[in-house]
Protein backbone atom coordinates (compact mmCIF):
# COMPACT_ATOMS: atom_id res chain seq x y z
CA UNK A 1 0.00 0.00 0.00
CA UNK A 2 3.02 2.05 0.86
CA UNK A 3 4.26 1.78 -2.98
CA UNK A 4 0.73 2.29 -4.67
CA UNK A 5 -3.13 4.17 -4.11
CA UNK A 6 -5.44 2.75 -1.80
CA UNK A 7 -9.13 3.18 -2.20
CA UNK A 8 -11.50 3.35 0.00
CA UNK A 9 -14.50 3.21 -1.77
CA UNK A 10 -13.86 -0.55 -3.33
CA UNK A 11 -16.95 -2.44 -4.01
CA UNK A 12 -17.23 -5.87 -4.83
CA UNK A 13 -18.86 -7.35 -8.11
CA UNK A 14 -21.33 -9.42 -5.33
CA UNK A 15 -21.29 -10.55 -1.67
CA UNK A 16 -20.42 -13.43 -2.61
CA UNK A 17 -16.94 -14.88 -4.76
CA UNK A 18 -18.29 -16.60 -8.14
CA UNK A 19 -20.31 -13.81 -8.99
CA UNK A 20 -18.04 -11.33 -8.01
CA UNK A 21 -14.84 -12.87 -10.05
CA UNK A 22 -17.58 -12.93 -13.41
CA UNK A 23 -18.36 -9.47 -12.61
CA UNK A 24 -14.48 -8.58 -12.60
CA UNK A 25 -13.71 -9.80 -15.63
CA UNK A 26 -16.69 -8.80 -18.08
CA UNK A 27 -16.65 -5.75 -16.89
CA UNK A 28 -20.64 -5.79 -16.24
CA UNK A 29 -22.40 -5.70 -12.55
CA UNK A 30 -24.33 -8.32 -11.41
CA UNK A 31 -27.83 -7.10 -13.13
CA UNK A 32 -26.44 -7.62 -16.62
CA UNK A 33 -23.71 -10.69 -15.58
CA UNK A 34 -24.81 -13.99 -16.31
CA UNK A 35 -23.52 -15.25 -12.97
CA UNK A 36 -25.42 -13.69 -9.88
CA UNK A 37 -24.84 -16.30 -7.23
CA UNK A 38 -22.58 -19.11 -5.80
CA UNK A 39 -24.72 -22.26 -7.80
CA UNK A 40 -21.76 -22.85 -9.98
CA UNK A 41 -22.98 -21.67 -12.96
CA UNK A 42 -20.60 -21.64 -15.63
CA UNK A 43 -19.50 -18.24 -18.14
CA UNK A 44 -21.43 -18.40 -21.96
CA UNK A 45 -19.50 -18.31 -24.62
CA UNK A 46 -21.05 -14.97 -25.26
CA UNK A 47 -19.17 -13.78 -22.46
CA UNK A 48 -16.13 -11.64 -23.31
CA UNK A 49 -13.60 -11.27 -20.41
CA UNK A 50 -10.33 -9.55 -19.63
CA UNK A 51 -7.91 -11.89 -21.43
CA UNK A 52 -9.80 -12.38 -24.53
CA UNK A 53 -9.49 -8.96 -25.06
CA UNK A 54 -5.52 -8.82 -24.45
CA UNK A 55 -4.56 -12.24 -25.94
CA UNK A 56 -6.82 -11.30 -29.16
CA UNK A 57 -5.35 -7.45 -29.78
CA UNK A 58 -2.29 -7.14 -27.96
CA UNK A 59 -1.15 -10.68 -27.65
CA UNK A 60 -0.44 -11.02 -24.25
CA UNK A 61 0.65 -14.57 -22.76
CA UNK A 62 -2.47 -14.95 -20.64
CA UNK A 63 -2.37 -16.91 -17.38
CA UNK A 64 -4.58 -17.87 -14.97
CA UNK A 65 -3.66 -19.53 -11.21
CA UNK A 66 -5.82 -20.36 -8.51
CA UNK A 67 -9.31 -20.25 -7.90
CA UNK A 68 -11.26 -20.14 -10.61
CA UNK A 69 -14.88 -21.51 -10.19
CA UNK A 70 -16.40 -19.95 -13.31
CA UNK A 71 -16.56 -23.03 -15.69
CA UNK A 72 -15.29 -26.89 -15.63
CA UNK A 73 -14.69 -29.63 -18.38
CA UNK A 74 -17.82 -29.32 -21.17
CA UNK A 75 -18.19 -26.08 -20.58
CA UNK A 76 -17.58 -22.69 -22.12
CA UNK A 77 -16.60 -21.50 -19.26
CA UNK A 78 -13.72 -23.05 -18.42
CA UNK A 79 -10.29 -21.29 -18.26
CA UNK A 80 -8.61 -22.26 -21.77
CA UNK A 81 -12.37 -21.38 -23.45
CA UNK A 82 -12.00 -17.52 -21.80
CA UNK A 83 -8.53 -16.55 -23.02
CA UNK A 84 -6.00 -18.07 -20.48
CA UNK A 85 -3.24 -20.38 -22.40
CA UNK A 86 -2.17 -21.34 -19.20
CA UNK A 87 -4.08 -22.23 -16.09
CA UNK A 88 -3.19 -24.17 -12.92
CA UNK A 89 -5.73 -23.95 -10.46
CA UNK A 90 -8.99 -25.27 -8.82
CA UNK A 91 -11.70 -25.63 -11.17
CA UNK A 92 -14.18 -25.18 -8.33
CA UNK A 93 -14.74 -24.10 -4.67
CA UNK A 94 -14.84 -27.18 -3.35
CA UNK A 95 -11.70 -27.79 -4.60
CA UNK A 96 -10.06 -24.87 -3.93
CA UNK A 97 -11.08 -24.10 -0.27
CA UNK A 98 -9.19 -27.34 0.40
CA UNK A 99 -5.83 -25.51 1.68
CA UNK A 100 -3.93 -28.49 1.07
CA UNK A 101 -5.15 -30.59 -2.50
CA UNK A 102 -3.81 -33.45 -3.26
CA UNK A 103 -3.91 -32.65 -6.72
CA UNK A 104 -4.27 -29.48 -9.31
CA UNK A 105 -5.73 -28.90 -12.92
CA UNK A 106 -3.04 -28.04 -15.14
CA UNK A 107 -3.54 -26.57 -18.94
CA UNK A 108 -0.68 -25.74 -20.90
CA UNK A 109 -0.91 -26.36 -24.93
CA UNK A 110 1.48 -28.29 -26.69
CA UNK A 111 2.84 -30.12 -23.37
CA UNK A 112 1.79 -34.04 -24.21
CA UNK A 113 -0.89 -35.20 -21.92
CA UNK A 114 -1.44 -31.96 -19.84
CA UNK A 115 -3.69 -29.96 -22.48
CA UNK A 116 -6.50 -31.43 -21.87
CA UNK A 117 -9.16 -31.73 -18.66
CA UNK A 118 -7.39 -35.27 -18.51
CA UNK A 119 -4.28 -33.49 -17.13
CA UNK A 120 -4.52 -33.28 -13.18
CA UNK A 121 -0.96 -32.74 -11.86
CA UNK A 122 -0.76 -35.42 -8.47
CA UNK A 123 0.60 -32.67 -5.25
CA UNK A 124 1.56 -36.40 -3.71
CA UNK A 125 3.20 -34.97 -0.52
CA UNK A 126 -0.39 -34.10 0.37
CA UNK A 127 -1.68 -37.59 -0.10
CA UNK A 128 -2.43 -38.64 3.33
CA UNK A 129 -0.74 -36.18 5.22
CA UNK A 130 -0.69 -31.89 4.75
CA UNK A 131 2.73 -30.93 3.92
CA UNK A 132 2.32 -28.12 0.45
CA UNK A 133 -0.16 -25.02 1.68
CA UNK A 134 -2.25 -24.18 -1.73
CA UNK A 135 -0.87 -20.56 -0.91
CA UNK A 136 2.88 -21.19 -0.98
CA UNK A 137 2.09 -23.26 -3.89
CA UNK A 138 0.39 -20.72 -6.10
CA UNK A 139 3.56 -18.28 -5.09
CA UNK A 140 5.98 -20.15 -6.01
CA UNK A 141 3.72 -20.76 -9.46
CA UNK A 142 3.63 -17.14 -9.66
CA UNK A 143 6.93 -16.26 -9.52
CA UNK A 144 8.00 -18.57 -12.08
CA UNK A 145 5.34 -17.49 -14.42
CA UNK A 146 7.57 -13.82 -13.87
CA UNK A 147 10.58 -15.61 -14.30
CA UNK A 148 9.40 -17.59 -17.62
CA UNK A 149 7.11 -14.75 -19.17
CA UNK A 150 8.97 -11.69 -18.58
CA UNK A 151 10.19 -9.87 -21.82
CA UNK A 152 12.90 -11.44 -22.99
CA UNK A 153 13.73 -12.26 -26.93
CA UNK A 154 12.81 -15.61 -25.72
CA UNK A 155 9.18 -14.37 -25.57
CA UNK A 156 9.56 -11.56 -28.12
CA UNK A 157 8.99 -9.23 -25.47
CA UNK A 158 5.53 -10.23 -25.24
CA UNK A 159 3.62 -8.43 -22.70
CA UNK A 160 1.56 -10.60 -19.91
CA UNK A 161 -1.65 -10.91 -17.78
CA UNK A 162 -1.22 -12.89 -14.37
CA UNK A 163 -5.07 -13.51 -12.75
CA UNK A 164 -3.66 -15.00 -9.52
CA UNK A 165 -6.84 -15.79 -7.49
CA UNK A 166 -5.76 -16.96 -3.86
CA UNK A 167 -8.01 -19.19 -1.60
CA UNK A 168 -6.72 -17.78 1.70
CA UNK A 169 -7.95 -16.33 4.21
CA UNK A 170 -11.46 -18.54 2.78
CA UNK A 171 -12.55 -21.33 5.40
CA UNK A 172 -12.04 -24.84 4.12
CA UNK A 173 -15.90 -24.91 4.37
CA UNK A 174 -16.14 -28.91 4.16
CA UNK A 175 -13.64 -29.47 7.19
CA UNK A 176 -15.09 -27.04 9.57
CA UNK A 177 -18.57 -29.26 8.64
CA UNK A 178 -16.57 -31.97 10.65
CA UNK A 179 -14.08 -30.57 13.02
CA UNK A 180 -15.85 -27.01 13.52
CA UNK A 181 -12.62 -24.96 12.64
CA UNK A 182 -11.66 -24.45 8.91
CA UNK A 183 -9.40 -21.67 8.99
CA UNK A 184 -6.34 -23.79 7.69
CA UNK A 185 -3.39 -22.78 7.82
CA UNK A 186 0.40 -24.48 8.57
CA UNK A 187 1.01 -22.52 12.25
CA UNK A 188 -0.34 -19.45 13.75
CA UNK A 189 3.06 -17.61 13.66
CA UNK A 190 3.44 -14.99 14.63
CA UNK A 191 -0.04 -14.77 16.61
CA UNK A 192 1.04 -17.30 18.86
CA UNK A 193 0.61 -16.10 21.65
CA UNK A 194 -1.97 -14.06 21.51
CA UNK A 195 -5.11 -14.47 24.01
CA UNK A 196 -7.09 -15.02 20.63
CA UNK A 197 -9.07 -17.77 19.75
CA UNK A 198 -7.86 -20.31 17.58
CA UNK A 199 -9.89 -19.51 14.50
CA UNK A 200 -8.52 -15.89 14.78
CA UNK A 201 -5.01 -16.62 15.24
CA UNK A 202 -5.67 -18.64 12.25
CA UNK A 203 -7.44 -16.10 10.27
CA UNK A 204 -4.79 -13.44 10.93
CA UNK A 205 -1.60 -16.17 10.39
CA UNK A 206 -3.70 -16.87 6.84
CA UNK A 207 -3.46 -12.68 5.86
CA UNK A 208 0.52 -12.66 6.95
CA UNK A 209 1.07 -15.31 5.00
CA UNK A 210 -0.79 -14.37 2.04
CA UNK A 211 0.54 -10.42 2.42
CA UNK A 212 4.17 -11.96 2.65
CA UNK A 213 3.46 -13.95 -0.70
CA UNK A 214 2.64 -10.52 -2.25
CA UNK A 215 5.67 -8.75 -1.06
CA UNK A 216 7.21 -12.10 -2.95
CA UNK A 217 6.02 -11.05 -5.97
CA UNK A 218 6.73 -7.72 -5.56
CA UNK A 219 10.37 -8.26 -5.02
CA UNK A 220 10.46 -10.58 -8.19
CA UNK A 221 9.38 -7.68 -10.31
CA UNK A 222 12.05 -4.99 -8.54
CA UNK A 223 14.68 -8.32 -9.77
CA UNK A 224 13.82 -7.94 -13.38
CA UNK A 225 13.23 -4.31 -13.29
CA UNK A 226 10.06 -5.02 -14.35
CA UNK A 227 8.18 -2.32 -11.97
CA UNK A 228 7.79 0.50 -13.75
CA UNK A 229 6.73 -1.94 -16.80
CA UNK A 230 4.08 -3.55 -14.45
CA UNK A 231 0.42 -2.57 -12.37
CA UNK A 232 -0.77 -4.27 -9.81
CA UNK A 233 -4.24 -4.48 -8.48
CA UNK A 234 -4.96 -6.34 -5.27
CA UNK A 235 -8.26 -6.93 -4.05
CA UNK A 236 -10.92 -8.95 -2.34
CA UNK A 237 -13.84 -10.51 -3.90
CA UNK A 238 -16.64 -10.02 -1.17
CA UNK A 239 -17.02 -8.88 2.71
CA UNK A 240 -15.65 -11.20 5.82
CA UNK A 241 -16.97 -14.32 6.44
CA UNK A 242 -18.61 -16.56 9.50
CA UNK A 243 -17.51 -19.82 8.52
CA UNK A 244 -14.80 -22.04 9.33
CA UNK A 245 -15.27 -20.96 13.52
CA UNK A 246 -14.25 -17.24 12.21
CA UNK A 247 -16.00 -14.33 13.82
CA UNK A 248 -16.18 -10.96 11.79
CA UNK A 249 -16.34 -8.97 14.68
CA UNK A 250 -13.67 -9.90 16.10
CA UNK A 251 -11.28 -8.08 14.36
CA UNK A 252 -14.14 -5.44 13.70
CA UNK A 253 -13.04 -7.23 9.53
CA UNK A 254 -16.33 -4.77 8.25
CA UNK A 255 -14.77 -1.90 9.73
CA UNK A 256 -18.07 -0.11 10.54
CA UNK A 257 -20.50 -1.28 7.89
CA UNK A 258 -23.38 -3.66 9.07
CA UNK A 259 -22.92 -6.75 6.92
CA UNK A 260 -20.69 -9.52 6.01
CA UNK A 261 -20.45 -11.75 3.06
CA UNK A 262 -24.21 -12.79 1.63
CA UNK A 263 -25.21 -9.53 2.76
CA UNK A 264 -25.98 -6.36 0.50
CA UNK A 265 -25.53 -4.48 3.06
CA UNK A 266 -21.83 -2.44 2.60
CA UNK A 267 -20.17 -4.90 5.04
CA UNK A 268 -21.19 -7.60 2.49
CA UNK A 269 -19.74 -5.68 -0.46
CA UNK A 270 -17.16 -2.79 0.87
CA UNK A 271 -13.54 -4.75 -0.03
CA UNK A 272 -10.10 -3.73 0.08
CA UNK A 273 -8.50 -2.46 -3.34
CA UNK A 274 -4.74 -1.41 -4.25
CA UNK A 275 -3.35 -0.44 -7.12
CA UNK A 276 0.77 -0.07 -7.86
CA UNK A 277 2.31 1.22 -10.95
CA UNK A 278 5.93 2.30 -10.22
CA UNK A 279 6.39 5.71 -11.50
CA UNK A 280 2.60 6.16 -12.51
CA UNK A 281 0.90 6.01 -9.36
CA UNK A 282 1.40 8.50 -6.78
CA UNK A 283 3.23 6.22 -3.98
CA UNK A 284 1.29 6.08 -0.83
CA UNK A 285 -1.97 7.87 -1.70
CA UNK A 286 -5.35 7.37 -1.24
CA UNK A 287 -8.61 7.61 -3.22
CA UNK A 288 -12.40 8.60 -2.39
CA UNK A 289 -13.32 7.54 -6.16
CA UNK A 290 -15.44 4.95 -6.15
CA UNK A 291 -14.40 1.82 -7.46
CA UNK A 292 -16.72 -0.98 -8.33
CA UNK A 293 -15.34 -3.78 -8.95
CA UNK A 294 -17.17 -3.69 -13.16
CA UNK A 295 -14.60 -1.25 -13.57
CA UNK A 296 -11.75 -3.28 -13.56
CA UNK A 297 -11.86 -4.23 -16.54
CA UNK A 298 -11.93 -0.89 -18.73
CA UNK A 299 -9.65 0.52 -16.43
CA UNK A 300 -7.01 -2.17 -17.46
CA UNK A 301 -8.19 -2.04 -21.65
CA UNK A 302 -7.32 1.56 -21.36
CA UNK A 303 -4.57 1.20 -19.89
CA UNK A 304 -3.62 -1.43 -22.48
CA UNK A 305 -4.81 1.04 -24.95
CA UNK A 306 -7.61 -1.47 -26.45
CA UNK A 307 -10.68 0.08 -27.19
CA UNK A 308 -13.81 0.08 -24.83
CA UNK A 309 -16.59 -2.44 -25.83
CA UNK A 310 -20.01 -0.73 -25.63
CA UNK A 311 -22.03 -3.24 -23.94
CA UNK A 312 -20.22 -2.98 -20.52
CA UNK A 313 -21.02 -1.24 -17.93
CA UNK A 314 -17.83 -0.58 -16.28
CA UNK A 315 -15.73 3.13 -16.93
CA UNK A 316 -12.05 3.91 -17.20
CA UNK A 317 -10.29 5.09 -13.77
CA UNK A 318 -7.25 5.24 -15.35
CA UNK A 319 -7.63 9.27 -15.19
CA UNK A 320 -7.28 8.50 -10.98
CA UNK A 321 -4.99 6.03 -11.17
CA UNK A 322 -2.28 8.56 -12.78
CA UNK A 323 -3.61 11.51 -11.16
CA UNK A 324 -5.73 13.33 -13.68
CA UNK A 325 -9.30 14.39 -13.26
CA UNK A 326 -11.94 11.38 -13.45
CA UNK A 327 -14.70 13.33 -15.87
CA UNK A 328 -16.86 9.89 -16.20
CA UNK A 329 -19.06 9.25 -13.32
CA UNK A 330 -21.26 5.92 -13.03
CA UNK A 331 -24.58 7.76 -12.10
CA UNK A 332 -25.16 4.89 -9.63
CA UNK A 333 -24.04 2.06 -8.66
CA UNK A 334 -26.06 -1.15 -8.47
CA UNK A 335 -26.07 -5.06 -7.62
CA UNK A 336 -28.22 -8.17 -8.02
CA UNK A 337 -27.75 -11.58 -5.75
CA UNK A 338 -29.44 -14.68 -6.43
CA UNK A 339 -28.30 -17.48 -4.45
CA UNK A 340 -30.03 -20.46 -2.61
CA UNK A 341 -28.54 -19.61 1.07
CA UNK A 342 -30.10 -16.61 0.87
CA UNK A 343 -32.36 -15.35 -1.62
CA UNK A 344 -32.69 -12.26 -4.37
CA UNK A 345 -31.75 -9.09 -3.02
CA UNK A 346 -30.99 -6.29 -5.04
CA UNK A 347 -29.05 -2.72 -3.68
CA UNK A 348 -28.07 0.22 -4.97
CA UNK A 349 -26.06 3.27 -4.78
CA UNK A 350 -26.49 6.98 -5.88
Amino acid sequence: AADGMRFTQCYAGSPVGNASRAVMLTGMHSGHCYIRGNRGIPLRGADLIIPMYLRGTRKYETIALGKWNLGGKGTKGAPFEKGFNHWVGFVDQVHANNHYPTFVWRYEPGIRGINSWNGDVQIHANHGRRAIYSTDLLTKAALNTIRIYRPSWETSFRPFFLYLSYTAPHANNELARKTGQGMEVPNDYPYTREKWPRAEKNKAAMITRLDNAVGQIVAKLKGYKMEEDTIIFFTSDNGPHQEGGNDPAFFRSAGPFRGIKRSLNEGGLRVPMIVRWTGKIKANSVSKQAFPFWDIMPTILQIARIPMPPEIDGISLMPTLIGLPQKQQHDYLYWESHDHENGSQQAARK
